[in-house]
C-alpha cells in the first residue's frame, strides 16, 4: 500500500519519498536531500516492513508542524496570515494530535543578491539557516509548540501510522495540485506574530552523535538517589534529567525509565515514560548535560561519590592506588590523543578539547581533594593524601604513568575546502563563498579545541570598522590592493590546508629604505588575526629553524605561526618544508610530535626586506602584501581613530571588526588569493639581491639591444667609482638577476673574446 501511495506522491507532486517505521526512515536517506529520485529508486525501497512513508523537505517543500494542538483557532489564524484558503488541501492531521501545513517557499540563497555579512537574509531573524526551527507560542493554550521544517529533514505523509496507533490523514479533501507557494518574508512574519523568536541561544557544546564518555558509577549513583528523592511536582527537573540522558540513546532511556518507576511520586506506566523520553529525544538541542543531573541530585541532598584512589595501611601510611587514580582521571576527561605516531595529553569537557600537561593534572587533583569533607578521608586527612602524592610525584604525574590513560579518538569539526567555521560564545558562524550561516553548537558534530573559541558574541552589523578603515588606508585606498589584502586575511583565517595553495603570507614594507623603520601596521594585522585564530608569534631576529626545540611553543591547536620582523638575509628555504609539508614539534623531555600537513599551522611573515631567492621554489611559496607608510613612527592608528586598537574598543567596535574578518574569509573562499600590481617589490628585490647603485644603473638598460658585457661592466664602474673592484662575473650575475625580476628573456652570445647579452620580453608560449 505505502509503495503505491509513494509512487503517486512522486508522480503527481514530485516529492522525494522514504519508507518509514514509526516516524523514522528505514533506509539511508542523506543523498535524497540533494539527488532527485526515480521510479526505480522508489520501487527498490523496502516497503514490505514499512508502517508509513515520508516526504523530504527538498526543492522548496516546507512544513509547519503544530504539535499538540489545544485550540484549533490557531489553524484558522495561520491560514489567514499565510494567505491560504480555509479548505486548503495540504493540511494533514497527524496521528499524534497535531497538524501539518505543507507549502513551497524559495531558499534565500537562490536570490540574485549575494548573501554576505551585513546583507539581508530573512532567515537571520530566526537565527540563521537550520533544518528545523522550534518555537513556543506567545499565547498559552494554543499548542505545545510550532516547528518550521525547512530543509535537510523529512516528515510523515498520509496514510502513515503514528507510534500511538493513530493515522496521518488529510484534514480536508485530498490535494490535486502541489502545495501553495509562499514567500519567505510572509512565512517569517507569521512566525513573528505567533511565536517567541529567540535567536541568541547560549553556548552549547554537546551533540547527540558520536561515542559518549561518562563516569558510569557517578551517574548511576545520582539517578538511584533521584529515583527515591526527587520531590513531588518537580516535573521540570524530571524533564531536564531526561534531556541530559538523551545522548546515551537506549541506555539513557533505560536509566530514565528505572529512575521514574522507582520514584514514589510518579505514577506513569512504562509505555508513558518511554513515550515521554522519545518526545524529549526529538526536542533535544544539546544544551543540557550530565552536569545538570548531578546539580539536581545535589540540590535534593545527594553527595557526589568520591573515587578513593588511596588507602591507609596498618602503619598509618597513605598508599596511592594507581588503577583507581587512573580511573578518576579518565572519569574527569583526561585522555591521550594520537597525532601521527605519537600522543598528546588532553582534557575533554563536553565537546571542548584542551591540550594539557602534568601540571594541569596536579592542579586538578589539588582542587579535587579540596572539594571533599574531612570525613570522606577515613583514617587520614586531605594533607595526608596530598603528602603521598607529592612524595611520589615523579611516579604519579610522570609521562610513563599518564601514557596509560585511555586513548580517545576525537573527530574535530574542521574547515573544508568550501567552508570555514568560527566559534563565538553565542553561536557558530559557518562561512562559504555564497552565504553566512549561523549554527547552534548542538548542530556541530565534531569536537572543538578550546583555543578556537572566541570569547565574545557575534552579531551582524553593516557598519565599517576602524580596523577595516585602517588597512584601507594602508593600501592607499586602492580597491585592487585592498581586495588582495582581504584575500590574504581570509586565506590566513581559513583552517583548511589545500596542497595546491601552499603559501607563506608575507607582509612587507612598501617603502624603499636602507634599514628597518616599521610601524606601518604589519604587527597590528598579526594581532587582529590573533583575535580570531590561535596565532603563535616567533621573534625572527633570534630564530633558528634548525635549532632543537625551535617550535616547542607550537601545539596541536595552533592555527598560524607568525615570524615577525624577519631579518635581512633570512634563509627562507629553511621554511619550505613547514609551508608545503608537515611540522615536527620537539619539546624538552617529551617525545616529538609530527603535525601532518592538514593539521599543521599556516605561516605568516612580517619583514622590512624582500626575501632572498628568485628561484621558482622560493617565489612559488610567497604571497606578498606591501604596506604603505600611511602609518609610521610619527603617525599611528591611535592618532587617527582616537583610541587604542583592541584595548579601548567597545562591543560595537568588536562586532564591526568580527564582521569584517568574516567578510574577508568569505572573500577568499569566493576568489582565492588575489594578486595586485606591486608598487616597489621589484625594486626592493633588485636592491636586496644586488645594490642600490646597480638598481639605479639598470634603469638605463633597454630591451632588444645587444650589449657587450665587458663594456657594460666598465660603464657601471665608471658611473659608480666605489665598485672599481667589482668582478665581471658578479656583474654578469646581477644582470641576470635584473632580468629574472623583470621576467625578461636573456640571450647570451660570444664572438671571439667578446661576450654579449640581449634582454627581451618572454613570448606568450614561454
Amino acid at each position: 500500500m505505502y509503495k503505491r501511495v509513494a509512487v503517486t506522491m512522486f508522480d503527481k507532486f514530485g516529492f522525494n519519498v522514504l519508507p518509514l517505521r514509526g516516524k523514522k526512515p528505514i533506509i539511508e536517506w542523506d543523498k535524497w536531500q540533494t539527488e532527485k529520485q526515480t521510479i526505480d529508486d522508489i520501487n527498490n525501497m523496502p516497503w514490505g516492513t514499512a508502517t508509513g512513508l515520508g516526504a523530504m523537505m527538498k526543492d522548496g517543500l516546507r512544513l509547519f508542524d503544530i504539535d499538540g494542538v489545544e485550540d484549533y483557532e490557531i489553524l484558522d489564524w495561520m491560514l489567514e496570515e499565510l494567505g491560504l484558503p480555509e479548505n486548503y488541501p495540504w493540511i494533514i492531521k497527524s496521528g499524534g494530535g497535531g497538524l501539518h501545513i505543507y507549502f513551497i517557499s524559495p531558499n534565500p540563497e537562490s536570490k540574485p543578491a549575494e548573501i554576505k555579512v551585513g546583507a539581508y537574509n530573512p532567515l537571520d531573524k530566526l537565527g540563521g539557516e537550520k533544518a528545523v526551527y522550534k518555537f513556543r507560542t506567545l499565547t498559552e493554550g494554543l499548542c505545545k509548540h510550532v516547528e518550521l521544517r525547512w530543509q535537510d529533514c523529512q516528515t510523515a505523509l498520509p496514510t502513515s501510522m503514528h507510534e500511538s496507533g493513530g493515522i496521518y490523514r488529510f484534514y480536508n479533501d485530498e490535494p490535486t495540485e502541489a502545495p501553495a507557494y509562499i514567500e519567505v518574508d510572509k512565512v517569517i512574519s507569521c512566525l513573528e506574530k505567533l511565536c517567541k523568536i529567540e535567536t541568541d541561544a547560549p553556548l552549547s557544546r554537546n551533540s547527540t552523535t558520536g561515542k559518549n564518555y561518562f563516569y558510569k558509577e557517578r551517574l548511576e549513583s545520582a539517578l538511584n538517589f533521584l529515583g527515591q528523592h526527587l520531590s513531588d511536582g518537580c516535573y521540570e527537573d524530571w524533564y531536564k534529567i531526561g534531556f541530559a540522558l538523551v545522548p546515551l540513546g537506549k541506555e539513557g532511556e533505560e536509566y530514565f525509565l528505572n529512575m521514574s518507576l522507582a520514584n514514589p511520586h510518579y505514577s506513569d506506566n512504562e509505555a508513558t515514560i518511554r513515550k515521554k523520553f522519545e518526545d524529549l529525544a526529538r526536542d533535544y538541542n544539546g544544551s543540557i548535560t550530565f552536569g545538570t543531573i548531578f546539580h539536581i541530585a545535589e540540590m535534593n541532598g545527594w553527595r557526589k561519590p568520591i573515587i578513593k584512589f588511596w588507602k591507609v595501611e596498618n602503619n598509618g601510611n597513605v598508599k596511592i592506588i594507581l588503577t583507581s587514580f587512573k580511573r578518576l582521571l579518565e572519569s574527569e576527561g583526561f585522555y591521550k590523543y594520537k597525532i601521527g605516531s605519537n600522543y598528546i595529553l588532553v582534557k575533554i569537557t563536553d565537546k571542548i578539547v584542551e591540550e594539557i600537561n602534568s601540571i594541569s593534572v596536579k592542579d586538578f587533583i589539588s582542587d579535587y581533594l579540596s572539594s571533599f569533607p574531612i570525613e570522606d578521608f577515613e583514617g587520614t586527612s586531605r594533607t595526608g593524601v596530598l603528602n603521598a602524592l607529592i612524595k611520589g610525584a615523579n611516579q604519579f604525574f610522570s609521562n610513563q604513568f599518564l601514557e596509560f590513560l585511555c586513548t580517545r579518538t576525537i573527530d574535530f569539526n574542521k574547515d573544508t575546502k568550501e567552508s570555514s567555521f568560527f566559534y563565538y560564545s553565542n553561536r557558530c558562524v559557518e562561512v562559504t563563498a555564497e552565504r553566512i550561516r549561523f549554527r547552534e553548537y548542538s548542530e556541530i558534530d565534531g569536537y572543538i579545541w578550546k583555543q578556537q573559541i572566541i570569547d565574545r558574541k557575534f552579531t551582524q552589523t553593516k557598519s565599517r570598522s576602524d580596523f577595516e578603515e585602517c588597512f584601507f588606508n594602508v593600501c592607499r585606498k586602492e580597491i585592487a590592493r585592498f581586495n588582495s589584502l582581504k584575500s590574504a586575511i581570509g586565506y590566513s583565517l581559513h583552517r583548511f590546508k589545500d596542497p595546491t595553495t601552499t603559501k607563506a603570507v608575507i607582509f612587507m614594507d612598501e617603502r624603499l629604505s636602507d634599514g628597518a623603520f616599521g610601524r606601518s601596521g604589519k604587527g597590528l594585522l598579526i594581532q587582529g588575526l590573533g583575535k580570531i585564530r590561535n596565532v603563535e608569534p616567533q621573534d625572527s631576529r633570534n630564530f633558528n629553524p634548525s635549532k632543537n626545540f625551535a617550535f616547542q611553543r607550537i601545539f596541536a591547536d595552533t592555527n598560524l605561526i607568525a615570524f615577525q620582523d624577519l631579518r635581512e638575509n633570512f634563509p627562507f628555504d629553511k621554511l619550505f618544508s613547514i609551508i608545503t609539508d608537515g611540522l615536527t614539534v620537539e619539546r624538552k623531555n617529551k617525545d616529538e610530535i609530527y603535525l601532518p600537513f592538514p593539521e599543521s599551522p599556516k605561516i605568516l611573515i612580517t619583514t622590512n626586506y624582500s626575501l632572498r631567492g628568485l628561484d621558482d621554489s622560493s617565489l612559488g611559496r610567497q604571497f606578498i602584501l606591501e604596506f604603505s607608510d600611511h602609518y609610521n613612527a610619527r603617525h599611528a592608528p591611535v592618532d587617527e581613530f582616537g583610541r587604542i586598537f583592541f584595548e579601548e574598543w567597545d562591543e560595537e567596535e568588536w562586532s564591526r571588526f568580527d564582521n569584517f574578518m568574516i567578510e574577508c574569509a568569505q572573500y577568499y573562499l569566493k576568489n582565492g588569493l588575489v594578486k595586485y600590481e606591486y608598487v616597489n617589490l621589484e625594486r626592493k628585490r633588485l636592491i636586496d639581491e644586488t645594490c642600490p647603485e646597480f638598481a639605479e644603473f639598470s634603469d638605463s638598460l633597454e630591451l632588444n639591444h645587444k650589449y657587450d658585457k665587458k663594456k657594460l661592466c666598465i660603464s657601471f664602474k665608471t658611473s659608480y667609482e666605489d665598485f672599481n673592484g667589482l668582478s665581471q662575473g658578479k656583474f654578469s650575475k646581477w644582470l641576470k638577476v635584473w632580468a629574472r625580476i623583470k621576467d625578461y628573456n636573456v640571450t647570451e652570445g660570444k664572438s671571439g673574446a667578446n661576450r654579449t647579452i640581449i634582454f627581451s620580453q618572454l613570448s606568450k608560449a614561454a
